[in-house]
Parts: C-alpha cells; structure tokens; sequence
C-alpha cells in the first residue's frame, strides 16, 4: 500500500486540506469554548446571586455597622479598617483592624473588631479613647450597655484536631469556650482580667469561616446572644447565669432585634427572616425574603430590613410577617439605624449614608468619603 505520507501525521494533514472533508477533533479548540462559555455562565450568575455587589462593597469599604447619639454618627467601615465620626457636618476618620460592630454607650461610642481582642471607645467629637484590652487568647465579638454597666460577649477558641490542615481551603473545625461578663461602671482602661463572676460555657463546636458577628439583646432580665457561627440562639438569665433555652436559626444570621413578645432574626444566607418567642425560643413564623439581608431595626413600629443583593428596603410587620412597604434603594443598603422618626441607611456602595421619614421618603443624604464635603 503506497501511503503518500508518513506515519508523522502529513498525510492526514493533507486530507484535512481536501475539500468536503471533515476536519479532525480538536480538543484543545473544545476546552477553549468550553471555558469561555463558563467564564459567561459564571458571570451572569454572580450577577443574579449578588456577587457583583458583594464584591463593590468590598471595593468602597463595606458600612458593617452604625450607631448615634445627639447629632453624631458613627460608621464601622470594615473593610477599610476604619471607623468614621460625622458630627456637626464634620467627618472625622479613624483607623481599625476590621471594625465589625459599633454600639452606643453612656455618651461614648465602643467598637469591636473581628478577631480582636480589644474593644475601642470613642468620644461624640472623635477622640479615640484608652483601650480595653482582654487577654490574648479571647475574642470579643458583642457588647451591651445597660443602667448598670456593660455586658461583653466572646470566645476562646481551642482546635478540636491540632494536625495542619490538609487543605487550606478547607473550614478549621475548633471547640469553643464561649461567655458573657458583666462589668460595673462601663469597660475599664488598659488591660483586664476575667472576673470569677464571668459566665463561660463550653457547649458548642462550630467551624471557624467568620470571625463571628454575634449579636447581644436584653429584655426582662434575660439576655439573648445570637451566634453566626454556631447559628444558635442562647436566652441566658443574667441573675444566674444559666441558659433558658437554645434554638437554631437559618444560616449565618446577620440582625437581630426585641418586638414585644418575640425575637427577629434575618438571614442572608437563607433569606429568611424569623420570629421567635422570647420565653421558650419556639418558631412564630418564618418568611423567605431572598437572599442578601444584611440587617435590622425597628422603625414605625415595623421590622425595617436591609437587602444588599437585590437593592432595597423592607418593611415588615413583626405579627405575620408580611412585607407591608418596599423602597428601591441603590448603592448596596447595609446597616441600619432607627432613631424614630428617621432611619439611616448605610449604603456600601454608594459610600453613603441616607436618612428616610416614615413614608420612606429620602430626607438627608450624607457622603463618607473623606474626598467629599459631607
């Protein structure tokens, strides 16, 4: 059999040079299709599922929290590693590692920080105050004022498994001793000591993907701690101590807040938004919202929810559920802040902070970006 080429591939090269033929199967043509096709797939689909506006917010600096008091305003932009005062149309920044939480306290402002074992205090004019200072091996990731002084929440991790990880990728399954403690007269300067006084409880494993955003309520002499992580509700009795009940929430709650007899928490894993029963933690109702709830307040006698993903602001009646208002909120609305008769809204986004009445008709817009003139 006379072959005209040799078995290096010439004569097939001249076959597929022949009219009406048909070439051969390139693989290497097939994957870069098929990786350009997946490349659009994914983007379209981080578009609907929010990652866009996750990924902006990251860009502007994300307002994780706000507080305020007396004309001024304190924003916790977390991934700038800043908190910013506005007060008297003057915006002062200070720099934070990774600031998760801003509280109002007995005319002074705390921040807690992920991962950080300190809590800042901030005067109205910001002046950042002497630090308080946990030991090293605890994180404190709530805070609550009262009358009578200051609740602190957190945590001291030990690893379950001490062997490296396999992967880095992979979640750092730990054991968690958290607690609560109580200190008169607000948080002390400087370092501190755990009081015998302090409740610590050793319940609960969770893997460690947040530095955790916990939240910490009172109403009635009970307090009720909502953990992200371990995605559990926690009624404690502040007298003794102990837990009352534990409940589950949908995946990594975000806000919480008190109406009446029952207990509001949103998810934005889960886009669910539920309500509890204070006395025994038992399911009122729950209602899917859609993914991106970042966060709550009362406003109006209503559940004020902000919605990342999708642009927008809910209002919730806390007796059924039911979404009784809606309001198109571009920039990426985050945290909130309720004074009564006006709500702000930290927009990630637009870098903004927006006041709305209670028609939810925008009222003042102030800017957090330094480079503007708020």
């Amino acid at each position: 059999m006379n072959r005209p080429d040799s078995p290096d591939g010439g004569f097939i090269r001249k076959m597929n040079n022949l009219p009406n033929h048909t070439k051969r199967f390139d693989p290497r043509r097939f994957f870069f299709i098929l990786s350009g096709l997946l490349l659009i797939g994914g983007i379209v689909a981080g578009n609907s599922s929010g990652f866009t506006v996750w990924s902006r917010s990251f860009h502007q600096g994300g307002i994780f929290s706000l507080a305020g008091t007396d004309g001024t305003l304190v924003a916790a932009k977390f991934y700038r590693d800043q908190v910013q005062v506005l007060a008297r149309d003057k915006l002062t920044a200070l720099n934070w590692p990774k600031p998760a939480r801003v509280v109002a306290g007995d005319g002074v402002f705390y921040v807690i920080g992920l991962l950080n074992n300190k809590v800042a205090c901030l005067t109205p004019n910001g002046n950042l105050r002497a630090e308080t200072e946990f030991p090293a091996n605890y994180v404190i990731t709530a805070l609550l004022p009262d009358r009578k002084g200051t609740w602190v929440a957190g945590y001291r991790k030990r690893r379950i498994d001490d062997r490296p990880k396999e992967h880095f990728f992979l979640p750092e399954y730990s054991r968690f001793e958290w607690f609560v403690e109580f200190h008169e007269r607000g948080l002390p300067a400087g370092p501190v000591r755990f009081s015998h006084a302090a409740r610590r409880f050793d319940q609960q494993a969770w893997h460690e993907e947040s530095g955790g955003f916990w939240r910490l309520l009172e109403q009635g002499g009970q307090l009720y701690l909502i953990n992200d992580q371990a995605e559990t509700i926690t009624c404690l009795d502040k007298e003794r101590g102990r837990i009352i009940w534990q409940a589950a929430t949908p995946p990594r709650p975000t806000g919480a807040v008190i109406w009446g007899d029952r207990l509001l928490v949103c998810s934005a894993q889960g886009g669910v938004l539920a309500a509890y029963r204070l006395d025994n933690g038992g399911t009122i109702w729950n209602k899917a919202l859609g993914r991106g709830l970042a966060d709550l307040a009362l406003f109006q006698n209503k559940i004020a929810i902000s919605d990342m993903i999708h642009d927008r602001l809910l209002l919730v009646d806390p007796l059924n559920g039911m979404v009784v208002n809606e309001l198109g909120l571009a920039g990426g609305p985050h945290a909130l802040l309720s004074d009564g008769d006006r709500l702000a809204v930290g927009l990630d986004i637009a870098d903004e902070v927006v006041w709305l009445d209670s028609t939810l008709r925008e009222v003042q817009t102030k800017s957090l970006n330094p480079g503007d003139t708020p």
